[in-house]
């Protein structure tokens, strides 16, 4: 993808290193995200002319996941409906198969990735695991784990989804908000508790927790081995320069200073297409976002004559 402004001048040729040197950032196109986001978007070329530089619209990222993705994959992918829960999967799945630096299209970079990732890292990520910004090798562990437990996620609530609007039966565990059925089902704290189940998994030093800088130098396999968990964050899990390089500037947590768009997740009125499951079985979802859906009628109960009870 060209960017409008000249590329920087060629570097000198970089030794090998095991996470591949390219950039993903994914949105419905690359003209509307380069209007709201374009000066985030120019860091990652700017800063690094040693990477290849990919932007991935709505319908490439739908052909890589037809290409590259299995059955389940497929199906979680063309289920969900926001853009948040496409990039959560497309993310996953694009490094699993390719590796490479994901970014949101609204991190900014602010120094160089040569100057976070070392050649010999299989994955370089901040203390708080944020999955904004993420830098893996093909194939990862972590990466499996993730997509894994998300595709599980969407499939399962499919399911909740259809025996509701087939019988009335409704699962507690069947979601009803922007909250429940994006982040817990394909957001940040599934990546997080892949990353932690894994590591306790892997005997990292971590205790079922996200680990530390070095904490997982034991582990029993060679890729967790050689994750590189940085050490310099500054901030906190929502304002945090990852790896002291990158900053997620979203439109709700980070203190910029913009509104959320009107394709915000927060704003979706439905969040799963049953029918790619259960085909011409499904019936229509309702309003599946209790935030802004309007809330049923109750019949107020006929007093007519009341009488007496003397």
């Amino acid at each position: 993808m060209a960017f409008p402004h000249a590329p920087p001048p060629p570097l000198p040729p970089f030794p090998p290193q095991r996470i591949p040197r390219t950039i993903i950032q994914t949105g419905r196109s690359f003209s509307l995200a380069w209007t709201t986001h374009g000066r985030y978007m120019r860091s990652w070329s700017q800063l690094n002319p040693e990477y290849r530089y990919r932007f991935v619209d709505d319908a490439q990222a739908a052909a890589l996941v037809r290409r590259r993705g299995t059955a389940d994959e497929r199906m979680a992918y063309q289920a969900v409906l926001t853009g948040a829960q496409k990039a959560d999967i497309f993310r996953l799945l694009a490094l699993k198969y390719g590796g490479g630096v994901y970014a949101d299209v609204d991190s900014e970079l602010r120094a160089p990735l040569r100057t976070a990732i070392d050649a010999n890292a299989s994955a370089v990520v901040g203390r708080y695991w944020t999955s904004e910004f993420m830098a893996y090798e093909a194939h990862h562990p972590i990466l499996v784990e993730a997509l894994r437990q998300v595709v599980a996620n969407v499939l399962q609530q499919l399911r909740w989804a259809h025996a509701l609007a087939v019988n009335g039966t409704d699962h507690p565990g069947r979601c009803h908000s922007p909250h429940s059925c994006v982040l817990m089902v394909t957001g940040p704290p599934v990546y997080m508790s892949a990353v932690s189940s894994l590591a306790l998994r892997e005997g990292c030093d971590s205790k079922g927790r996200l680990p530390a800088h070095r904490e997982c130098r034991n582990a029993r396999s060679e890729p967790i081995r050689r994750i590189q968990i940085c050490s310099r964050d500054v901030g906190n899990v929502y304002r945090t320069w990852a790896c002291n390089i990158s900053k997620h500037w979203d439109c709700r947590n980070s203190g910029a200073a913009r509104k959320c768009s009107k394709q915000h997740y927060s704003k979706a009125r439905n969040f799963f297409n049953t029918s790619v499951m259960f085909g011409a079985e499904a019936r229509p979802l309702g309003c599946q976002n209790e935030r802004i859906c309007p809330k049923p009628t109750q019949k107020r109960p006929h007093r007519g004559n009341r009488r007496r009870a003397d």
